[in-house]
């Protein structure tokens, strides 16, 4: 099991897309969503809107890549 952890701009359609790791075999998998009942307060900091769909899949591979093989890649 691979654990992310984000901030995510939740749009007014309400429609979230994410670009997962290459080493996500394609497949039918469980995938667990957590969504707080409120948004985050404005003092919170989160990601910039303005971030690109590349720039964000370069940070998600990052910490991909770092926490392999550790408590992070928790098997079942």
């Amino acid at each position: 099991m691979k654990a992310i952890e984000t901030n995510a701009l939740i749009p007014d359609d309400r429609v979230l897309t994410l670009q997962l790791p290459q080493d996500v075999q394609p497949g039918e998998h469980h995938i667990f969503v957590i969504i707080d009942e409120l948004p985050l307060q404005k003092s919170t900091p989160i990601a910039k809107p303005k971030q690109t769909k590349a720039e964000i899949h370069a940070a998600i591979m990052a910490y991909a890549t770092q926490h392999a093989g550790t408590d992070m890649d928790m098997e079942l």
